[in-house]
């Protein structure tokens, strides 16, 4: 006995179930030929008898009058829909490259009652082919272009390195070191990527300030160390005109200001600081502690623990130097070559 006369055994009155009974008929119809006009692919059949009991023109256009049993046209890698005897009872979708016509195709799944108590499952597919291609293709045109970014900014740092021998490595170190940091705020691959590259050439503004100021073995007078803190200001200038896929040139100009307002070149504070220039910050102030320079010799571990910590929430993001402290207690830093 199906569960529709199941239901309608439950109405006393006989006229009253035989209006009822017309009615799911009528809204039996309704649904058909709404499925018949669909634009998608469609079949309703029952699973494990190999029934078919509508295919719409969709269907028959694209597959002819074959149920995806049969013919496997539907097939998926990790489980066949129309295996006999699995029945599925709750919706259900999917996507699957045919390998008949290498077509790409996305499919909807839900259990229907038929008039005559079949369990019945439908099954609505529609082609996605061209759209998985322009994805592939689209995914292919960011990963090339991804390349050729990455490969132009490794040369533009390189231009830095070569007329400084003492800062030589520094910007890749920071990057490193930067990456570690983000990592370890829990921060998505895209930000360790724009980390990673601006840090990469964070200091190009350097090229133009003469290569006797940079290699100075004494203290810098004032003049010249006003045009060292312009450096922000020219990699800025130079990197804003490149389509970089993040804000590349407004995270350099602000990897030296800080929370207080004591940095430069803008004396921005707190928020008015992007948050990855926040985080170059910490990373090239402990790279410049621990690396040489030409007018003193490299600091230890515990004094650059010490500067980070003092500074903590006054000059440098809280969480970032919670997270570079935790990378320097775990030693991770040691393979950047410190120490």
């Amino acid at each position: 006995m199906s569960e529709w006369r199941e239901l309608l055994d439950t109405i006393p009155d006989k006229h009253l179930r035989k209006q009822v009974k017309e009615a799911l008929f009528q809204e039996h119809k309704k649904f058909l030929a709404f499925l018949e006009e669909m634009e998608e692919l469609v079949f309703i059949g029952v699973k494990g008898s190999g029934d078919v009991l509508f295919i719409n023109s969709a269907w028959k256009n694209h597959f002819g009058n074959n149920p995806p049993l049969k013919n496997e046209q539907i097939s998926h890698s990790f489980r066949n829909p129309w295996t006999p005897n699995e029945i599925t009872h709750s919706p259900c979708e999917w996507e699957t490259l045919n390998k008949v016509d290498n077509c790409w195709y996305k499919c909807r799944e839900f259990p229907f009652l038929w008039p005559d108590g079949k369990r019945a499952q439908v099954l609505i597919v529609k082609d996605t082919t061209e759209t998985k291609r322009l994805t592939i293709d689209l995914k292919h045109h960011q990963e090339s272009h991804e390349k050729i970014v990455f490969g132009t900014v490794q040369a533009m740092g390189k231009m830095v390195e070569m007329r400084d021998p003492y800062t030589a490595g520094h910007q890749k170190r920071v990057a490193q070191l930067a990456s570690f940091i983000t990592r370890e705020m829990g921060l998505d691959e895209e930000e360790i990527d724009c980390l990673y590259l601006a840090s990469l050439v964070h200091d190009i503004g350097k090229i133009y300030i003469p290569t006797e100021i940079l290699l100075k073995p004494t203290p810098l007078s004032e003049i010249e160390y006003k045009m060292i803190q312009s450096h922000p200001v020219v990699s800025y200038e130079i990197l804003k005109s490149i389509d970089f896929p993040w804000p590349i040139a407004k995270i350099v100009r602000q990897h030296h200001e800080r929370l207080d307002g004591s940095g430069y070149p803008d004396g921005l504070r707190d928020d008015r600081i992007l948050p990855q220039a926040r985080i170059m910050a910490v990373a090239d102030v402990v790279e410049a502690m621990l690396s040489q320079r030409s007018y003193r010799s490299e600091r230890g571990y515990q004094e650059v623990m010490e500067e980070i910590s003092k500074n903590r929430e006054k000059l440098y993001d809280p969480k970032v130097v919670d997270a570079c402290l935790k990378t320097i207690i775990e030693k991770k830093i040691t393979s950047l070559g410190f120490g």
